[in-house]
């Protein structure tokens, strides 16, 4: 027989184990519930445990599944180039980069597809995720969306605000990632041009059809080269599209 005290100590870790599995599970299914009253008032604290240790992404599965493959693109821009694009600029001239291009994703994709075993998919996800980020809107920005589409102008100003920030954000990562490949394959470079490339998926009712797969370039902006990242020498030069 096991004294009082241990008993005592027993059951309540018992008790919290399953009263901590309990709390996880119920935080899981609000935090992947559909956007409501209910969900907009518990965001933050859902957003500070499970969207943080725990998160999840359902957009391969239905109703919404991924439409579309987004790849990062990138321009390398020496000093002479810089200048020039930013007195066109001033002068309300055509200022866009007219290439070379690098598509910088799919070699990793392409090499994740041959090593599954390999770290290049893990690679890939800091500019896939920003990419997506910048293109899609956070959950509680969708219902102001949809009332800014029917017309409610409140909603409109409130969205925009919140999208615009939210941009911010997936920009000031997409500038690192696309700076490391600068400085690894092209050294002189002093500024960065940032494109998304976005190839539409083929439709089930087109799964027999042969024609190419719909492709729509966004392109972001030229950026300072930030020279405070590391160099990522797994890129190489020369990876024009």
């Amino acid at each position: 027989m096991y004294p009082p005290i241990s008993r005592f100590v027993r059951r309540a870790t018992k008790l919290s184990m399953l009263g901590a599995a309990a709390l996880y599970c119920l935080l899981l299914v609000l935090y992947n519930m559909p956007y409501n009253p209910l969900v907009a008032v518990l965001k933050p604290g859902l957003d500070a445990t499970i969207g943080s240790y725990a998160s999840q992404n359902w957009r391969l599965f239905a109703p919404t599944p991924t439409t579309s493959d987004v790849a990062m693109v990138v321009g390398c821009v020496d000093a002479q180039t810089a200048e020039t694009l930013a007195v066109n600029a001033e002068r309300g001239e055509d200022a866009t980069f007219d290439g070379p291009w690098h598509d910088i994703t799919l070699p990793l994709w392409k090499s994740h597809q041959a090593n599954r075993l390999s770290a290049y998919d893990r690679l890939s996800r800091p500019q896939t995720n920003a990419a997506r980020d910048y293109l899609q809107m956070p959950a509680d920005l969708v219902p102001w969306g949809k009332s800014c589409k029917n017309g409610d102008e409140r909603a409109c100003r409130y969205f925009e605000e919140r999208a615009a920030r939210h941009r911010v954000g997936a920009t000031h990562n997409l500038r690192r990632v696309a700076s490391s490949y600068c400085l690894a394959a092209h050294p002189d470079a002093t500024a960065v041009a940032v494109r998304l490339r976005e190839t539409a998926a083929t439709p089930w009712s087109a799964r027999y059809d042969r024609e190419p797969r719909v492709v729509k370039d966004g392109d972001l902006g030229i950026f300072p080269l930030d020279t405070t990242i590391m160099p990522a020498p797994m890129y190489g030069a020369g990876q024009e599209s």
